[in-house]
């Protein structure tokens, strides 16, 4: 059985689509978690927005494994990992922040 192009192009544009959400999810989640950590005075609405950001990217991150006893303990070290990562190099910090930024953007429709 031959495969179409047209069904290949659709299966790598699926797979490019989720890699973009999941990226972004990073982007939105550290870039909330970097300006809860900045605030000295912590605002329920933010911290709702930074629980929102990180369920968005747990879900992502465990879509379709949820069941598996094991992604409970692979989120917490993917999540660990991400904030170190971006934590750690204040130039790090400040390039999640502009990306977050320019996704912000692109969802405002500027």
């Amino acid at each position: 059985m031959e495969s179409s192009p047209t069904g290949n192009s659709l299966v790598l544009r699926e797979e490019q689509m989720s890699d973009i959400e999941m990226r972004e999810a990073q982007i939105v989640f550290l870039e909330l978690e970097s300006r809860w950590n900045d605030e000295r005075q912590r605002s329920p609405k933010l911290m709702r927005e930074v629980e929102q950001a990180e369920g968005r990217l747990m879900r992502l991150f465990m879509d379709g494994w949820a069941e598996h006893p094991v992604m409970a303990s692979a989120w917490s070290h993917y999540r660990r990992m991400l904030l170190r990562s971006c934590g750690r190099n204040k130039q790090i910090r400040q390039r999640c922040r502009c990306l977050a930024h320019d996704v912000q953007r692109t969802e405002d429709g500027d």
